[in-house]
């Protein structure tokens, strides 16, 4: 049985291919929730269940299938377990890394190994560079460096690497002067968009994942963290969070949008069938700010809790 079973049994249309909205692994069909034109603008991924509108955006699963079967909430509850159960044809749908590069992928000019005004960055924000070089393998740019006419002057340069290959870069200015704090690879030369996928070290994962906002956060908290390089997740990244972890701790900065958002990666989580929940840090609201010897014990903490 599957989420296609359903529909089938249910009378509700859809299409797998053959319409600009497609993509592989998803099933589209009318939006229940779109204001006037409804389209087949509501996606539903086949593997995970995630719904998610081209035009109004990601909906809670058991709400977008009440909407598109005319039943109540509690009914599809009822009925959802029959549909959920994994069969062959589901478990072998496999989401398309989407490729998105025309151009190839290359760093900007004038990268190379940190200099004195690099490390002393690094040793301002209490990390250690040769722990952030030999772990992340960051690099960093002087005076001149572009890249499609785009600056990248005095920044640390840091790669992004997805399941053992190199598809993006992020950078973080360190002159305290830039306009833009961060400045990503531009899109056209990333091999796969970096808010398609999540930044860390895969290898350090298991079934409980810390998810933090960005790079600095991964840096601080170690190989059993994630981030999303930023606060609005993409279904994307939900995607590859449902395929590697049971249970994600969502650690976001502690100013209040980031909580808004953080509350409802959870609702968005557990939607897909991941033990969720939201953690706060009391003094720093910024992982990356803490010392080595909280954020290790932190994350000792917190994953203690979830044994």
């Amino acid at each position: 049985m599957g989420v296609l079973e359903l529909y089938h049994d249910y009378g509700i249309s859809y299409q797998t291919e053959g319409h600009k909205h497609c993509v592989d692994g998803w099933a589209n069909t009318a939006c229940p929730f779109c204001e006037g034109e409804p389209g087949l603008h509501l996606g539903v991924h086949l593997e995970t269940w995630v719904f998610n509108c081209w035009r109004c955006g990601w909906k809670p699963t058991e709400e977008a299938i009440a909407k598109l079967i005319k039943l109540d909430e509690r009914k599809v509850r009822q009925i959802l377990p029959q549909y959920r159960k994994r069969n062959r044809r589901t478990s072998q749908i496999v989401l398309q890394k989407p490729q998105v590069s025309i151009l190839p992928l290359k760093l900007p000019t004038g990268c190379g190994v940190l200099q004195r005004i690099h490390r002393r960055y690094l040793e301002s924000r209490r990390f250690d560079p040769d722990k952030i070089i030999r772990d992340w393998a960051v690099l960093g740019t002087g005076p001149v460096a572009s890249l499609d006419k785009i600056d990248y002057k005095f920044r640390l340069i840091v790669p992004i690497y997805w399941k053992g290959r190199f598809v993006s870069f992020q950078s973080r200015d360190i002159s305290k002067k830039a306009i833009l704090k961060y400045k990503t690879c531009p899109k056209q030369r990333e091999v796969i968009h970096h808010k398609k996928i999540l930044y860390g070290n895969p290898s350090g994962w298991g079934d409980i994942g810390i998810c933090v906002e960005g790079i600095f956060d991964v840096w601080r908290l170690g190989i059993k963290s994630f981030a999303t390089f930023g606060i609005q997740v993409k279904v994307e990244q939900i995607i590859q969070m449902s395929k590697h972890f049971r249970r994600i701790l969502v650690l976001f900065d502690s100013e209040k949008q980031a909580q808004k958002e953080a509350n409802k990666l959870v609702s968005r989580l557990r939607a897909v069938g991941i033990s969720s929940w939201v953690e706060s840090l009391s003094g720093s609201g910024d992982p990356a700010d803490l010392n080595q010897i909280e954020a290790d014990y932190i994350v000792r903490q917190l994953t203690k809790r979830c044994l």
